[in-house]
């Protein structure tokens, strides 16, 4: 797909390793003006410390937080930044994992834009202690990830960031700009385990 811009916004990219694996999140988030590189630092360092202090604690020990890399993707060619982690950050449940592509699937809808209004965030490196059964996630351990990934949504909110669902087609035709719908509320569809294919080991990045 040829550059489709996305005005006033900027991608921001969590990338982790899990056995190996080069595994990540992404999530857009817009604001009032073009992103500077100023502004790009300032939202990858808040997403940095939000994501090691309240993200990490709820994945296995397995994983390791790599960087968090934000681009303005409202230009071709936008500038980026990367934070990286002080130290060694590792996920802070110990005990068995489960495999790579197992995850939870936590969505993310707009008030408005219908299908074009919801996204979703897969969660990585899923403990054995966060589940109950052997295809569903604890109510627990969801609630604690539905909170964590709306601290991140808050915090940056906070610093002008809105996080956003990007919708880049309309009637199966790609939009001339991506139009971003704000996030109204985090939720999950149920506790059954989701998978994603491309962190299988050998089948993603």
């Amino acid at each position: 797909m040829a550059f489709q811009p996305a005005p006033n916004t900027a991608k921001l990219e969590i990338r982790y390793i899990n056995a190996g694996q080069q595994i990540e999140n992404v999530l857009n988030f817009q604001q009032a003006t073009p992103y500077s590189e100023a502004d790009l630092t300032e939202l990858a360092n808040a997403a940095l410390e939000v994501v090691a202090s309240a993200w990490m604690p709820l994945m296995s020990d397995e994983v390791q937080l790599v960087e968090v890399k934000a681009t303005d993707i409202g230009t071709e060619g936008g500038a980026s930044h990367t934070s990286f982690p002080e130290g060694t950050v590792t996920g802070g449940l110990s005990g068995n994992v489960l495999p790579n592509e197992v995850s939870i699937a936590i969505r993310m809808k707009a008030s408005s834009g219908g299908r074009n209004g919801s996204g979703r965030v897969f969660w990585p490196a899923i403990a054995f202690s966060q589940t109950d059964g052997a295809n569903t996630i604890s109510t627990s351990a969801l609630n604690d990830i539905i909170a964590a990934v709306q601290e991140l949504i808050d915090a940056l909110q906070v610093l002008g960031h809105i996080a956003v669902i990007l919708s880049r087609y309309f009637n199966n035709a790609q939009r001339a700009e991506a139009v971003g719908f704000t996030i109204a509320s985090v939720n999950a569809f149920d506790r059954t385990l989701d998978s994603q294919r491309r962190r299988k080991p050998g089948n993603g990045s």
